[in-house]
């Protein structure tokens, strides 16, 4: 029953700073860029109907926080403070969409909106932990919490980035608060999860770490490598622009890839869609990277070296792994080089390239376009 009050004390506490701004035509004061309290008038006078309609936007949040977040707190570890709603914005545009996108390898600005229900221990911190069908991926900053008022409505930026090949594509997004306590004289670990909901991570092409001489040796002295690494999961896609000093008549595509975060890919599955596109961003033509033709497994079964495959792909590269065999034999990862062929050839002004299961990533090492017989334009 104690619980239940409480639960339902905080659901009320966490709406009254935007009843008052709807029902009491009072002024308030900012008390700073990042920090905000209700309900302090400094004079009689009435706000104009302008600057409450400013306020209210300026503390607003594009993505509140249900009053009954899908979890709270983890084994009964209670925050001193709640999160009431956060922003988003990267390259200095505030996002719009019903689910926020953040894109892979540049910074982004998270911008919390906290009320504080007691003093927050110094070494608080803010995590993100964004879940999608690869790997795990986790940003932290300081959570700024040493001068927080009780009971005041805070606005608070932190900036994080995500790395450049950790995870693109569909995710969910978990926000919580971390901090540290001692308890019967022994340092204790705390998280509170206070926010759980949906995010799209946009992939974003990176420079390929392949020489050109090592695609030449595999594709062709006519191979024209495009300088592009990325890795996508579920629902990413990416579209690349061709140079035009690499723009060519392609009669096919070379692509060094791996499936990985995969428990089980049968064969002939359709991995990518892959978009051949002009210069007006129309399709000339559209092929698959396929698993067992043009691309394999990287990391679910690791491979002793040497070790042949059941695959008709062409291992590119093998790179040891962490991990030994029953016989200490070091494992390895093989990057496979795949070839995807077009009925006829095409001028490629741009490709766009989508990621079709639901489970995994792939990871692209390179792309190369094959010149068909009609040569460079």
């Amino acid at each position: 029953m104690l619980r239940m009050c409480l639960e339902i004390g905080r659901s009320v506490s966490r709406l009254t700073p935007f009843l008052i701004l709807v029902a009491v035509p009072f002024p308030f004061a900012l008390l700073s860029a990042h920090e905000t309290a209700y309900g302090e008038a400094e004079s009689p006078a009435l706000p104009s109907v302008e600057s409450l309609r400013s306020a209210l936007a300026e503390l607003t949040p594009k993505y509140p926080v249900p009053s009954h977040p899908q979890v709270f707190a983890i084994e009964g570890d209670y925050a001193a403070a709640d999160l009431l709603g956060f922003d988003i914005s990267q390259f200095g545009r505030p996002q719009s969409g019903t689910i926020p996108e953040v894109q892979v390898g540049h910074p982004f600005r998270f911008t919390a909106y906290w009320r504080a229900f007691g003093a927050m221990p110094p070494e608080s911190r803010i995590h993100m932990r964004i879940e999608g069908s690869g790997p795990t991926l986790n940003v932290d900053e300081d959570a700024g919490a040493g001068n927080w008022d009780v009971g005041a409505v805070c606005k608070r930026s932190y900036e994080f980035k995500l790395r450049w090949l950790g995870y693109s594509g569909e995710g969910r997004v978990f926000i919580s608060l971390r901090w540290k306590d001692e308890q019967d004289g022994e340092i204790m670990e705390r998280e509170a999860i206070l926010y759980a909901g949906p995010i799209l991570v946009r992939p974003v092409a990176m420079r390929s770490t392949i020489s050109p001489a090592k695609l030449r040796s595999f594709f062709g002295e006519d191979a024209v490598p495009l300088n592009a690494a990325l890795r996508l999961g579920k629902g990413a896609s990416v579209r690349i622009a061709v140079p035009k000093h690499k723009a060519v008549a392609s009669a096919s595509l070379g692509i060094v890839s791996a499936v990985a975060y995969q428990t089980e890919t049968p064969n002939e599955a359709p991995i990518c869609r892959i978009d051949f596109l002009d210069k007006t961003g129309a399709s000339v033509a559209t092929q698959f990277l396929v698993y067992g033709v043009s691309t394999f497994r990287a990391d679910i079964d690791l491979y002793s070296p040497g070790a042949a495959l059941a695959s008709d792909v062409e291992i590119f590269s093998s790179t040891d792994s962490t991990r030994t065999d029953e016989d200490g034999a070091t494992l390895q990862h093989h990057l496979y080089a795949g070839r995807v062929l077009l009925p006829k050839d095409v001028q490629v002004e741009q490709l766009k390239i989508s990621y079709l299961p639901e489970k995994g990533i792939v990871d692209i090492g390179e792309i190369v376009l094959m010149r068909g017989k009609g040569g460079s334009r």
